[in-house]
Formats: C-alpha cells, structure tokens, sequence
C-alpha cells in the first residue's frame, strides 16, 4: 500500500505549475491527491486525479473599523513627524 500525500494548491498558475511539478515527481512512488480552487483548476490537465473546492469569502469584521482608522491616523502621523526636519530646511 503506497503512502498518501496531499498537495493543495490554488490560484495563479504561479501556485499551481510547482505543485504540478512536485505531483509529477510524486506519483509513481506516493498515492498522491491534488486538491486546488476553481481559478487553479484552470492551469491542470483533465486527466489528472484533482478535486477542486470552492474559497469562502471571510466577511469583513466592521467593529475593527475604529482600530483601523486609529492604526492609519498613527502612522500618518508618525510619518508627519518623521518628515518634518526634512521640510523644516
């Protein structure tokens, strides 16, 4: 019985052509299974063993909103005083 392996991967074809390549190596040794999303299942060929999974959009989280406006004021602000000795000449 051959060991399994599992490569995930998805996306670009920059994501998926390595796993494409590590598949190839794989397969004659390994029980190998590859799963990707549907923008990666675009760049593999039909006749390899693939399943393809669907990625579900993490909603955004509204009450960090304060701390993100707190984050982007503190950092213009420390960019500000970083930049002042250079306008002050």
């Amino acid at each position: 019985m051959k060991k399994k392996i599992l490569i995930s991967t998805g996306g670009s074809g920059g994501h998926v052509i390595p796993a494409l390549n590590l598949y190839d190596h794989l397969r004659n040794d390994f029980d190998v299974k590859l799963y990707t999303d549907v923008r990666g299942a675009k760049y593999i060929p039909k006749n390899i063993n693939k399943r393809i999974f669907e990625v579900k959009q993490i909603p955004e989280k509204n009450y960090l909103l304060p701390i993100k406006i707190i984050d982007i004021i503190q950092n213009l602000t420390t960019t500000v005083d970083s930049a002042h000795p250079f306008f002050s000449k």
